[in-house]
């Protein structure tokens, strides 16, 4: 598995025009690309169309078909509009000539205004109390057999530390809201596009997961798809993705065979810095 320099490497996307884009995909346990390389890759190739001052601060996407991991994707950035504070792009994925994904960008200069932040949960234990979720898989694997594998990232790059203490594989009901702590595992220097780009990157682990904790259902039962439909990032402040940052996620509402799913994120000093919201297809049986 890759640690956190190919990581960095594989989301730094090759540019092979003056608005284009190639990038690959690294291994994961998925049968196909993972979203959130998607949406890492599209913002890091609007990024470098941009002015250095210009920082992301919202990402909406779209997720079209699934990604093939084996092939590289290209990324054609349109550059809607660069104003005096804020610069608009649209990013297009396509491999064999498809479109895969699609996202609108926004980088805004940073200027004064008005500041209130919603306070962080209470009752977090702090991650230094809790396994990695890779070290918590293997000593307790799913119980589940089939073709559906598990997926953690890889603690060379990045560690993840969910707050429940139950196999996160597991059948039982619970409620809609789950939360887990991350840290790149490495020094990632001051440069904010960097740590914005893997905020970007991991914020779309779980998030849709959440949804299934009610029904008894996880991302391994052989009886459902999965699929995320859309995806967005809001980036409120700087932040340091090689610190210890919380990830809060609820899922107020499932129907219709789409699932909803809320998430924000909390430096260990309980600042928000980020929110995220998710659409995913959770489809049941053969349809």
């Amino acid at each position: 598995m890759f640690d956190l320099g190919e990581l960095l490497e594989n989301l730094n996307v090759e540019q092979i025009g003056a608005y284009a884009f190639r990038g690959d995909s690294l291994p994961l346990s998925l049968p196909h690309v993972f979203g959130g390389q998607l949406v890492a890759q599209a913002l890091s190739a609007a990024a470098k169309t941009v002015d250095s001052d210009s920082l992301v601060n919202s990402l909406h996407a779209y997720f079209i078909r699934p990604g093939d991991p084996n092939q590289p994707i290209t990324y054609a950035v349109d550059p809607i509009r660069d104003g005096t504070r804020f610069s608009a792009r649209r990013v297009v994925a396509e491999q064999s000539g498809k479109t895969i994904f699609h996202c609108s960008v926004s980088f805004h200069r940073e200027e004064p205004g008005v500041s209130h932040r919603m306070a962080m949960p209470t009752g977090i234990p702090e991650p230094e109390t809790l396994q990695s979720n890779v070290v918590r898989l293997a000593e307790n694997p799913p119980s589940i057999s089939g073709p559906k594998q598990p997926f953690e990232l890889p603690l060379k790059a990045v560690d993840v530390r969910a707050v429940y203490t139950k196999n996160f594989y597991s059948l039982e009901t619970d409620e809609p809201v789950q939360g887990y702590w991350f840290q790149f595992c490495g020094d990632l220097g001051n440069d904010q596009n960097t740590h914005r780009i893997l905020l970007a990157y991991i914020s779309d682990k779980e998030l849709m997961l959440t949804s299934l904790r009610p029904h008894g259902m996880n991302m391994l039962s052989a009886d459902i798809t999965l699929s995320s439909l859309d995806h967005a990032v809001w980036i409120h402040s700087n932040c340091r993705v090689d610190d210890w940052l919380y990830y809060h996620m609820d899922s107020p509402c499932a129907a219709g065979g789409r699932s909803f799913g809320r998430g924000s994120i909390y430096t260990r000093e309980g600042v928000l810095v980020a929110s995220c919201a998710q659409e995913g297809l959770v489809r049941l049986g053969e349809q």
